[in-house]
């Protein structure tokens, strides 16, 4: 296995917490707290705030993963000081209410997620401002020194724009919003139809 190298990571504080409960305080929904690798990738939920569609969520993921999520009386008890990010499930405009919300309280990147095991679920996934894939891969190309070459990023929603806005050759796929497909370069086949193998071939033959 190649080593592993952490370039950068930028993590939220636990003191945001209540300022975040105050942000959800008028939603009828709550959100989970991801606590990262460190952390064994665990999960911390309080279920008596959940909205019903989340709590299903969570609860069936609970079930597969009886070791990653942990229901909670008070996020106070988390164990870590820092974690990477938190994240908001629910019907789309519930969850776009969720980014409003929270944005006039916090500064955080939280791009709002399609979840394609439930055509009806979403995701708002708030992270620290910096904490985007346009970020990472704008150190990854400065870190290689890759500055001289074609950068080719594929992304299929929201939380790819970023990554495709650094990108020289951007793949998008044909299921994604269209906001993200007037950025593209090429569009490929859905994600479920391997798409990005026909995108890949095309950007390498038409632009490298």
């Amino acid at each position: 296995m190649p080593d592993a190298k952490v370039l950068n990571s930028y993590y939220l504080s636990k003191d945001i917490i209540p300022t975040l409960d105050k942000a959800f305080a008028s939603i009828n929904t709550d959100y989970v707290v991801y606590c990262g690798v460190e952390f064994g990738d665990r999960c911390f939920f309080r279920p008596q705030e959940l909205a019903s569609i989340a709590l299903d969520f969570v609860t069936s993921q609970q079930r597969y993963y009886v070791d990653l999520w942990h229901p909670l009386e008070c996020f106070s008890n988390i164990p870590a000081q820092n974690f990477p990010t938190i994240k908001c499930y629910g019907l789309k405009e519930d969850v776009l209410a969720v980014t409003q919300q929270v944005s006039k309280y916090l500064d955080l990147h939280m791009p709002v997620i399609h979840m394609p095991i439930n055509n009806n679920l979403y995701i708002g996934q708030a992270s620290h401002p910096k904490a985007s894939k346009g970020n990472a891969l704008k150190r990854l190309v400065d870190e290689l020194n890759l500055s001289s070459l074609p950068v080719i990023a594929a992304g299929d929603y929201n939380n790819d724009e970023s990554m495709l806005t650094i990108a020289d050759i951007k793949i998008v796929m044909d299921s994604a919003p269209e906001n993200l497909k007037e950025k593209a370069s090429i569009i490929a086949p859905p994600s479920e139809q391997l798409g990005i193998i026909e995108g890949l071939t095309k950007a390498i033959k038409d632009f490298t």
